[in-house]
């Protein structure tokens, strides 16, 4: 399906807004083994993972670890909108 990938981010934002709607928590990642994750789910050959969520409530703030309440505040770095999309060719930033 020469469309899959969009196909999966269309259904995965989907689902994380159907999440937020019913108050539940999504952590997208990408950094895994589709390998790995077609064995331990047992999934067939002619599908491929692109990508694993976690779906869950938020842990009451007493529960969270000092560790992971540090990462949650770290501060992110966005890359700047003139380099990831273009006007008109490749390479030639949008204003």
């Amino acid at each position: 399906n020469r469309w899959s990938q969009y196909d999966t981010g269309a259904a995965s934002m989907s689902l994380c807004l159907q999440a937020t709607s019913l108050d539940l928590m999504v952590h997208q990642m990408g950094g895994f083994s589709a390998e790995k994750t077609a064995e331990l789910f047992s999934i067939p050959d002619q599908f491929t993972s692109m990508a694993i969520m976690a779906v869950g409530y938020q842990l009451p703030e007493d529960k969270i670890t000092e560790e992971m309440m540090e990462r949650e505040f770290l501060e992110r770095r966005r890359n700047p909108l003139a380099e990831q999309f273009f006007d008109g060719e490749w390479g030639k930033p949008i204003r």
